[in-house]
């Protein structure tokens, strides 16, 4: 069973879209499946945990395209003499970036955090290893 975002459910858990129109939502929750599963019971949380991540990956998303300054890293500029200062982000990997442009995308990362086991310290490439003298075994 998919995990559907209802408008009005959307609008009543946060207050800041009360102005978001459907076609933004739906807009949004395209994007979901590449954060969270929208298949309830696809991963390790309860069903209203699960949804909840579903809401808060289609709050950050829309925030986002609403505030698309919120994104970027640019901290604060100045004209005269040129002065520019950029956030900082203490993350490990893309996703946890992504989703710390957000306070929804936070709350999210906390959620998934419990779920995921933690990414490999070794450096993955996507090069195929191929042993010396070129055979492939």
């Amino acid at each position: 069973m998919k995990i559907r975002v209802d408008l009005r459910a959307f609008k009543l858990a946060f207050p800041y879209f009360e102005n978001v129109t459907e076609m933004q939502l739906q807009s949004a929750y395209l994007g979901v499946p590449s954060i969270v599963s929208t298949t309830l019971g696809a991963i390790n949380l309860t069903p209203e945990l699960q949804t909840r991540a579903v809401y808060l990956a289609c709050a950050h998303s829309l925030y986002l395209q609403l505030n698309p300054s919120a994104g970027k890293p640019l901290n604060s500029a100045t004209e005269g003499s040129v002065s520019a200062s950029f956030r900082t982000f203490d993350s490990k990997n893309a996703l946890q970036f992504y989703l710390s442009t957000t306070p929804y995308g936070l709350e999210l990362l906390a959620i998934l955090q419990t779920v995921q086991p933690s990414m490999p310290t070794r450096r993955v490439s996507p090069i195929p290893y191929y042993p010396a003298g070129g055979r492939n075994v």
